[in-house]
């Protein structure tokens, strides 16, 4: 059965009550009529409210199958409008979809061949040795370890039009490792090069880490989730997204094509976070005495209300100012987004289904 698309949906971030705090999304999509243009990060007219779990280069359009809309309906007991799962296309016919943006504009193309591998390690670091993770096309996600060791585990998943060519295209992607006893040292190489067509690769990084350990992770086309890391922490991505939950300690980001969101629970050193082409959201206890400096150059500065700071410059576009006794460097900074201050609070983290979207590979 050939593949059809029946609706194509476009929505923008709204903002909802979610336990008890006002969060943005995009699930809500409205039909358009007549040809639309995908381009490289969206369709027009659709935005994504959460990069690091949506949009990108690799995940620009979000198909969902019309036969699986009618397994729900059975399975509920109830009907379901089109859209109801945020989906840019509602299609049938569909059991694997690719996005390829090249330079004849945008392909379709069922990619029916996969090939996946998992790849473990566990190192025994000194305290407060250096973890450092260097990604291509995919997520790094890195949560607080229960024990003295770093575990990493590497998903390598490869899409082409057979398995035989994916299992291909997964030898040559090689993960090279430089240990020692003070740091570790992780990169993803992929020998051949930029993908094209019906052929994608994906290698997404789940990482435990014991307290004080300094992690250092960097990725293209793929977010990074950072959640309950005790230690200083440097994160930097383009084409993806940024999310910190219940972090203790000095908290270093960058990104191009995304946004940042950081809830940090303790500050044991600086902040600094820096955007290309997306908005910060940073939460932080009230308590803290810090120096914060915080600017948008084609955006606005705002923070919570009554959040306690004495500001000694205000604008549109800009807030600076001290919290309490001030200390502690706070820099954000974003060009072509906004920039949001508030207040931490204990147990309003992620949803857990955030988190696990990080996880999973494009897909699935």
């Amino acid at each position: 059965m050939a593949m059809t698309i029946e609706t194509v949906f476009v929505g923008g971030p709204r903002s909802v009550r979610w336990q008890g705090r006002d969060v943005l999304t995009s699930i809500f999509k409205t039909p358009v009529s007549g040809r639309v243009m995908i381009r490289r990060l969206n369709v027009d007219g659709d935005r994504q409210s959460d990069p690091t779990v949506h949009g990108g280069e690799y995940k620009a359009v979000y198909a969902y199958a019309a036969e699986d809309y009618d397994w729900w309906r059975r399975t509920l007991g109830r009907e379901l409008e089109p859209a109801n799962f945020g989906e840019n296309l509602a299609v049938r016919g569909l059991s694997g979809c690719d996005v390829h943006v090249g330079e004849n504009g945008v392909s379709l193309d069922v990619a029916s061949g996969k090939a996946r591998e998992e790849w473990s390690r566990t190192y025994t670091l000194a305290p407060g040795g250096d973890l450092e993770i260097v990604n291509v096309n995919g997520a790094i996600n890195v949560d607080a370890g229960t024990g003295p060791q770093v575990e990493v585990k590497a998903i390598r998943q490869a899409r082409a039009p057979s398995d035989e060519e994916a299992q291909a295209l997964l030898k040559e992607t090689q993960i090279t490792e430089e240990v020692s006893r003070d740091r570790v040292s992780i990169r993803t190489s992929n020998g051949n090069g930029v993908l094209r067509g019906r052929r994608s690769m994906n290698v997404e990084y789940q990482v435990r880490v014991p307290a004080g350990t300094q992690v250092n992770v960097k990725t293209e086309n793929g977010g990074i989730g950072l959640h309950g890391v005790n230690g200083t922490v440097t994160a930097s991505t383009t084409n993806g997204g940024i999310r910190g939950t219940n972090l203790a300690g000095a908290v270093s980001a960058h990104i191009v094509n995304g946004g940042i969101v950081m809830e940090v629970a303790r500050l044991a050193g600086p902040i600094q976070l820096d955007a290309i082409n997306g908005g910060i959201r940073l939460d932080i206890p009230t308590t803290v005495n810090a120096d914060v400096d915080a600017h948008a150059v084609n955006g606005g500065v705002s923070t919570e209300d009554g959040f306690p700071i004495s500001v000694s410059e205000r604008s549109r576009t800009r807030v600076a100012g001290k919290m309490n006794a001030g200390g502690t460097s706070i820099s954000l900074s974003t060009v072509n987004g906004g920039v949001r201050i508030g207040t931490f609070k204990p147990g309003e983290g992620a949803p857990a289904g955030q988190k696990e979207a990080l996880r999973r590979p494009p897909g699935t």
